[in-house]
């Protein structure tokens, strides 16, 4: 008994000087780098996918304590089957509960990591304007489907977590978003999901967007 008591002090004692030296070592980065600014803070925003369009771009205006951002990003998408580009509108929300990390220095720049932050977005397609023909976005469900059948699919709401790394004035991030429609989905077709598509079937309902923000 005596032992085993000895060895949980002796880990607990190392468990707390591994915790106190890691909070010491982000601390030092931090006070090194006081002039960084908040991540996103005045940034032009360029991202690829995550069901913003094949290519968007928008700005990033975070909250005074940077805790809170809010995007707006204009993507063009590809139609499936008309072939058709059409315009899509993102706005998004997102909260950042830990910062950034310092992680080294190179070159006389400071590089952090934010392990993470989550959001909610909402996508609209522009349907009005660029006429979308495919059956699977619509505002209104096509004639050949019984009433309630789909829900409108041209406006979705999503959640996104993400994760960054900050270089100076470079903020480079990954998110991955998945709509409340696929969320649901997910949650009532779990088994079939996983069996049909990659990745336990998330493949069917999340997308993943990579982009940069560039602080100005």
């Amino acid at each position: 008994m005596g032992n085993t008591a000895t060895k949980k002090l002796v880990i607990l004692l190392l468990l707390m000087t591994f915790l106190n030296s890691f909070k010491s070592f982000a601390t030092e980065g931090v006070e090194k780098d006081k002039h960084l600014p908040p991540p996103g803070a005045n940034s032009l925003v360029l991202q690829g996918y995550g069901y913003s369009g094949d290519i968007a771009l928008g700005i990033d205006i975070p909250s005074d304590s940077g805790s809170f951002h809010f995007i707006t990003l204009l993507g063009i998408a590809q139609q499936t089957r008309s072939g058709k580009r059409h315009g899509l509108l993102t706005v998004k929300s997102s909260w950042h509960p830990i910062s950034p990390l310092f992680i080294m220095r190179s070159a006389g720049q400071s590089v952090f990591w934010e392990p993470f932050y989550t959001g909610l977005s909402v996508i609209m397609h522009d349907c009005v304007f660029s006429n979308c023909d495919n059956d699977r976005v619509f505002y209104e469900l096509p004639d050949r489907y019984p009433t309630g059948y789909y829900p409108q699919t041209a406006i979705n709401t999503a959640l996104n977590i993400g994760s960054s790394i900050v270089v100076e004035k470079y903020i480079i991030y990954a998110e991955m978003i998945m709509t409340m429609q696929g969320v649901d989905a997910y949650y009532h077709n779990h088994t079939f999901l996983a069996e049909n598509y990659d990745y336990w079937g998330l493949e069917a309902v999340a997308s993943l967007g990579i982009g940069i923000k560039i602080q100005y």
